[in-house]
Formats: structure tokens, sequence, C-alpha cells
């Protein structure tokens, strides 16, 4: 904020005054505020490091108080680390106390550019990350007792380097001057020592925005954190800063537009104020040993001199800095494997979409990391006051238009792997606000639509699916209006069925239709989609009573079964009735009926499932498959409405006719309405199912309060699912029938697998796929998704 004379140096002041008269009363209280504020909002940190400055030259109790403050950061870097195995004090850290790692780290790196921090205790701090790191990497203990796993002390020591990269340009500027120089060449030696000791290879591509299909199962450098730590380092390495003369040569002023300064502590001395203390100093000097009314007169006139420069020159050269008493406590020994994927899964990689010359901002590359780590965060911390967060995206305080950093930064979130952090609708409404108060953010967002459809056959499907429903919402804002025909999109429905833009395009249309009438969209959108538009379409929403056989006449019979249900008649009235009638599909008449009723409402669907349920548990008594039995049957009457379709499945499910085990044997069942059509075609219907129940069942066994016999009866009903589709995808490959489908199913799977790589991984479904899988494609697509984050 600004003062009525724009000045923000005097709002800091006003800000420091009433600290520092509330002191040490209220220490707790405020430190505590700072200390948030600094965690949840990067782009405070120099103003709150200037703060903090500006106390401790207003208050006597201020060197206490950022005493306070500094520790209290430390603490919570060193929380975000999980503790080692058998630790009794606190266990896996949670998403938010992870991105304090690097907040708190990039806070007392701001803190000792402010002088607030002995800018040596910083580089202690600095110095013994990365040594943790490198101790790790090479398969040490750490200074513990037991030695930590290759591949874990991999990933934790990635996370390490990532932080402190991610920190070092918010002081590096100021603490790269006069007798801080080596010591800043020794962090970025000793970074440039363990990059070139790293492997700088995941073990697959699976954390790969883009990437070959065939590619999946081998090492990738692009892959994850592996990948977006090697990013950020060439950042440095473009910069110069990798050389062992980085740091004196390279030139500093780059990296003002970049940082999000304040009125940083000591900016500029005031020489007139510099040579009277001085000559202040000289004459105390000579009047030292003149008896005690010398010195104190003496001490008058250095009182009098420091309250001057405090005025009129550098209020803070007298500025005590906090060296003492500021720790970091680094985990070591073998820590939790499952802690250390959370770690990893908090960090959202770099996607470049977009043309360099777009993203280069300023001199200085490290500009680029500044804006997006800034926008990350943010995006992060602030997504409960999304009011707050599209003004703070929107105006950066930098020197630069930085639209088509914020952008790939945005979608880089929305679209992380192996599973977003927030809503779809979340991350709408941000973009759809940016694009409100943003001048050419709307140019650069809809430019990267059209670059990463350019290379949607290597684009993640799970991402391609989420960028569909984010242009479904978007379109819906701003009334359809796209550049269809510039773009050539209008080409796509000639394209094969299985061919992904076409995929893309359907996909967009049926999340835009359930925002948006059919007759409406066909009016906006050019006569060329339409076929898209039709095939997208949720069916005239009408049920389909032309089930089965010719002969069984099943309109004919739903006709008749529903005026008895339109008239009230009960369940027992139904199979007294059936029990007296010879046609054995009676009973499916009847099944079929409450189905085409139901399907007007949830509450429809509801009334009826549970009114006539004891005639639905007749038909399940004769049907073989009895789970499998009344899903061909709602299939049959609701295929051409997938919405109505998976409306009637959930109740169904809530009802009880029906689990998670029973829906995921029909997907994959030989023959009938399931079969093959997993991977012989797009099977929207069918993949809905698998993606509810098998996400279902997976928190069914590791949910601490399921029983042992149901954890038991789930981990088989997926087991068994894996086998009947990996036995499919291999018969897919094979034959020329499926073969067009086989790379969507494959990815569809693979998707499936990695997003719940933990959940598979506990019960033993790697050891499955090893055994079952022998096609190459199949087996190391599978067993990369299980392992998408270990490093090589």
């Amino acid at each position: 904020e600004r003062d009525a004379e724009g000045s923000k140096r005097h709002v800091i002041e006003r800000f420091a005054a009433d600290i520092g008269q509330r002191l040490p009363n209220y220490e707790q209280d405020q430190a505590g505020a700072i200390v948030s504020l600094a965690l949840e909002q990067p782009t405070k940190h120099c103003a709150l490091a200037n703060l903090l400055a500006w106390v401790g030259v207003k208050s006597d109790y201020g060197q206490d108080f950022a005493k306070r403050v500094l520790s209290e950061c430390a603490e919570a870097l060193a929380n975000g680390f999980p503790l080692p195995r058998g630790s009794k004090k606190r266990g896996r850290p949670d998403g938010a106390a992870i991105l304090h790692v690097k907040q708190a780290l990039r806070f007392l790196v701001c803190c000792a550019a402010n002088r607030v921090l002995a800018p040596a205790k910083c580089f202690d701090i600095v110095h013994a990350l990365l040594d943790s790191a490198s101790a790790h990497l090479s398969g040490g203990d750490g200074g513990g007792d037991t030695a930590m796993e290759t591949a874990g002390g991999a990933m934790y020591a990635d996370f390490v380097v990532y932080c402190v990269l991610a920190a070092l340009p918010w002081g590096l500027e100021k603490l790269a001057a006069g007798e801080h120089a080596a010591a800043t060449q020794g962090v970025l030696d000793k970074v440039g020592a363990y990059m070139r000791a790293r492997s700088g290879l995941a073990k697959n591509g699976s954390l790969s925005l883009c990437r070959e299909a065939a590619a999946i199962a081998k090492p990738s450098d692009t892959s994850g954190l592996v990948g977006h730590v090697t990013w950020i380092w060439g950042l440095y390495e473009r910069d110069g800063l990798a050389s062992s003369d980085g740091v004196a040569s390279f030139d500093w002023t780059k990296l003002r537009e970049g940082i999000l300064h304040f009125d940083e502590a000591g900016a500029g001395e005031a020489p007139q104020a510099n040579e009277e203390a001085a000559a202040m100093k000289t004459e105390d000097g000579a009047a030292a040993g003149n008896g005690a009314d010398a010195g104190a007169a003496a001490d008058a006139k250095d009182g009098a001199v420091v309250e001057k420069e405090k005025k009129e020159g550098d209020p803070f050269k007298y500025l005590k800095s906090v060296g003492e008493g500021i720790e970091v406590a680094l985990p070591n020994g073998d820590m939790d494997a499952d802690g250390l994927e959370e770690i990893v899964s908090c960090v959202i990689s770099h996607h470049a979409m977009l043309p360099e010359q777009h993203t280069r901002l300023g001199a200085s590359s490290l500009n680029q990391l500044v804006v997006e780590e800034c926008c990350l965060d943010l995006m992060t911390t602030m997504s409960r006051s999304p009011n707050d967060l599209v003004p703070a995206l929107a105006a950066l305080p930098v020197a630069f238009k930085y639209q088509a950093v914020l952008v790939e930064s945005v979608f880089a979130h929305m679209l992380q792997l192996p599973s977003q952090q927030f809503s779809p609708l979340y991350y709408s409404g941000v973009i759809s606000d940016l694009c409100v108060k943003m001048e050419r953010f709307p140019q650069y967002m809809a430019a990267y639509a059209k670059y990463a459809i350019a290379k949607v056959e290597l684009l993640d499907l799970e991402a391609c699916g989420r960028l569909a429903r984010w242009q479904a919402y978007h379109l819906s804002a701003f009334q359809f209006s796209w550049p269809w025909e510039k773009w050539g999109w209008t080409d796509f429905p000639a394209l094969p069925a299985h061919d992904r833009r076409r995929i893309y395009l359907e996909d967009l249309f049926v999340a835009l239709q359930r925002l948006s009438y059919h007759e409406h969209i066909t009016k906006k959108v050019p006569e060329a989609l339409h076929v898209c538009v039709t095939s997208a379409a949720a069916g005239s929403g009408q049920p389909n009573k032309e089930v089965g056989p010719p002969e069984e006449d099943s309109r004919k019979k739903i006709d008749m079964m529903s005026q008895l249900i339109f008239k009230k008649k009960s369940a027992d009235d139904f199979l007294e009735y059936l029990g007296e009638v010879t046609d054995p599909t009676m009973l499916r008449g009847v099944v079929m009926a409450i189905l085409c009723i139901g399907g007007k409402s949830f509450t429809h669907m509801r009334t009826l499932l549970g009114r006539y349920r004891k005639v639905i548990d007749a038909f399940l008594a004769r049907e073989e498959q009895a789970g499998g039995g009344i899903l061909d049957l709602l299939h049959g009457v609701w295929s051409g409405t997938p919405d109505k379709f998976m409306m009637a499945f959930t109740c169904m499910l809530e009802c009880g006719i029906i689990n998670d085990v029973d829906a995921l044997d029909w997907t994959v069942k030989e023959g009938g309405e399931g079969g093959g059509d997993l991977v012989r075609g797009r099977a929207r219907i069918h993949w809905d199912v698998v993606e509810s129940s098998l996400t279902a069942s997976v928190l069914m066994c590791a949910e601490s309060g399921t029983s042992d016999e149901a954890k038991a009866f789930y981990a088989a009903g997926c087991k068994r699912f894996w086998e009947r589709m990996i036995s499919k995808l291999q018969e897919a490959e094979g034959g020329a029938s499926a073969a067009s489908w086989f790379a969507y199913s494959l990815e569809r799977c693979h998707g499936l697998l990695r997003r719940h790589a933990k959940g598979f991984n506990a019960i033993a479904v790697a050891d499955l796929v090893a055994e079952s899988a022998t096609s190459d494609s199949v087996k190391g697509s599978l067993l990369a998704a299980l392992a998408c984050y270990e490093i090589q």
C-alpha cells in the first residue's frame, strides 16, 4: 500500500512504529501474524523483511522481535520435511507445510538481504540444506543412524535443491555484493557439484506433460521434479551463474526488475551523514581519556548523530542483524517413502508451451523463475480467497509485461500430474477473471490452447481431458467465441474417431452440453462442427425401449409395466402378477420400466428403486451375474444419454443394489454390454464407470475404518479388473479390429494407475502387472504409472 504522499516507505515506517510501541507485550501475536503472511503470500516477503528492519530501528526490542520471527520461520521450514521412520514427534507433513519449506527459506533469504538476518547465518542454513541433499543423494545417512534408500534420497535431495534455487534470486543481488560475493559463489558452486553428481533422470516419463507414447517407460529428463530442477538450473546456466566466476561477472542489476523489491534496508547511504559520523567517531576517540564528563558528552553526541543518520542518511546503519539462535533441524536417516512422494507431488513442474520469445522477461532468465514461482504459490496459498487472488496475480509489482508467464503458470497448476490440487471450477474461474481484468491475457491464453492442441498426440491424456473441461467452461462464459476456422479446428470432425484431436473436440462438447442447451451450441459454433456436437450430445433425453431381441417386444412390455407404476402399484402387487404369468421376460420389462421412469430425476430414480426393491431383488436372484445383469439393462435403456446412465448408476450404488466390484466386473466381462468396449471404441460410459468404481475401491482398501474382510473383497475386485484389463489390452494390441483404440485405452489405464499409485502399490498390483503382462508396451506403461515418482 501507499500513503497519500505515494511513499511505501512511509507506510512501512508507520507500521513499524506501531509494532514497536506494543513490544515486548504483544511479541508473540505480532510475530505470528508476520510469519503467517510470509508463509502464505510470497509477494510480501521483501516488504515484510523491510518491516522487520524498521522495527529494529524504531524499537529497543526490535532485534528480539526479529529473532522470534526468524526462529518461527526456521521451525516452519524444518516442519515441512518428514521425520525418519520410528520418530515419535510427528509424521508426514501436509501440503501446506511442504510449501512452507520453500516459502520460509525465501523469506530468510529476503531478511538476509535486508540486514535482518546475518548473511553468514543465512549461508549456513543454505549450506546445511545442500550438504543434507548431497549426503542423501549418495545414499549416505545424512547424519543419522540408518542409511536412506538411494531412490528416496534422490527425491528428498532434488526437493531441497529446488527450494534453494527457487529462493536464492530474492537475495542474490544483495548477498553477492562486497564481502559476501565469495560465500554466494560457494553456494552456487555447491549446487553445480550436486547437479553434476545427480543422474538428472526420472525412472520414467510418466509425469511429463508431453511425451512420445513409446518413451513413457524410458528414463526421462523432463518428468516431474527431476525435470523441474533441471529447468531451473538451466536458467542459472543461461545467465552465466553456473560458472566458477559467475557471481563476479554477472550484472546483478538485471535482477532488479524481476525481484519484487521494496525500499530495501540500506538501499542507499547518505555520504554527508557518513562523513559526519566518521568525524564524530574521531572526536570521541580523542576525548576517551578526558574523564567521565567528557565520556558522557561524547555518548550524548553519538546519540544525536545516530538519530540524525536515521532521519537523513542510512537508517539501517546501526541495525543489529540476528545471527544466533536460528537453527533448522533437518531430517536424517531412512524417511518414509510415502512422505517423500507427498513432498514431490506438491511441486508443480514447469511446462513450456508458448514460444520462448514471449516468456523471456527482461535481461535475466531468472526473472521468469521469479514470476512463475510467485504465480504458482499465490494460486496455492490464496485458493480460499479468489476475490483477492486475481487482483494479486494481475498486479505483480514488476517492470515488464508478464502475461505469457502467468498463462503458463496457471495452466501448469491446472494440468499438474498426476492430479490437480483443486476443482476444475476453481481454475476456470481464475482464468475467466484474469481475461476480464488483465490486458492481453486472453490472447496468450488462447495461444496456449492452440499450441497445446497442435501437439495433442504428445499431450498427456488426462491433462488433455482437463483442458477440454476448462475450455467448455470458458466458452460458456464468453459466448462461445473461439477462432475455430482460423486455427483449422473445423477440420477435426473429418478425422478418424480415434484421432486425439477429434476425441478432444468431442470431450469439449460433452462438457459444454452440461453447461448449455444443445440448440444454443449449434447456433453459435460453425456448421462443420455440428457432427461432433451431435455425436457428443446427450441423446434425445429419452430412454431406449428397444432392448433385447425383437421377439421379446420390450417396448410393449415396458409401456404396460409403466402404466402399472403410474397407478402406484406396490412391489407386492407386481410380484403377485409376475407369479401368475408364464413369460419369463416380463420381469425384465418391469425393471426396465422402473429405469425408464426413474430417468426423470435423481428423486424419481431413488424413489422407484426403493419402492420396488423387492422386484429388483427378484430379478437379481434370477441372473447369474446379478450386478452385471442389471447394468446390462441400464446400459441398454440409457446408453444414448451417458449422464442419465451415471445418475441411475449412482443411485443403484447408494441403494446397495450393486457395489463397485460388481461394476468393475461388468466393464471387463466377456460379451454382453461390457465386453471389449474398453479397448475397441470410445466407451465413454464404461470408462466413467471404471473411473468411479476403481477410485472408490482403492479408497475402501486404504480407509482405516474398513474391516479386513471388506478390504480383501475390494482388493480382490481391483486385481481381477486389472488382470482382465491387461488381457484385453494385449489382445487389442495384436488385433486389427481394435488396434486403432489400443493407444487410447492404454493411456487411460496408465492415468488410472498413476493417479492411485499409492493405493494400488499397497495391494501389490505391480506384482500382478509384472506377472500378467507379456507385452513390453503394456507392461512398461503400467509399471511406469506405478513408479511415476521414482528417480533413476
